[in-house]
């Protein structure tokens, strides 16, 4: 019998700590001591959270951290018990934000679909 050798990846383990200030409503996300995610939002009266700015460095994207911090948001808000997110940032729902939920608010006027700019996840 033949044996086979398994192959290992090598794994790099690190630091990974979110940093919430409820306060000054924001997120931060930090690998070895290194900023390398933030998220900043508003929440105003009628229980909707607005994601002004949200963002992660080039070189961690594309691995997890942004999904992984965008979730701490919505779980945040989930646990504000929230109506609506909205981004405010000028994104588009396509690709990332789609996969969280995120669609594209339109209304109808005259029977035409008219695209409103907003992006928004209803809780």
């Amino acid at each position: 019998m033949i044996s086979k050798k398994r192959k290992y990846r090598d794994i790099k383990f690190t630091r990974l700590v979110v940093n919430i200030d409820i306060i000054g409503c924001s997120a931060h996300l930090r690998n070895n001591n290194k900023t390398i995610g933030s998220c900043k939002w508003e929440i105003q009266n009628k229980g909707d959270m607005y994601i002004s700015d949200f963002g992660i460095e080039d070189k961690y994207q594309g691995k997890g951290y942004g999904n992984f911090l965008a979730r701490i948001v919505i779980d945040l808000a989930k646990l504000y018990h929230l109506k609506t997110i909205y981004l405010i940032d000028g994104a588009i729902p396509e690709g990332f934000w789609q996969q969280l939920g995120f669609k594209t608010k339109f209304l109808y006027k005259n029977k035409v679909k008219v695209d409103t700019g907003n992006v928004e996840l209803k809780l």
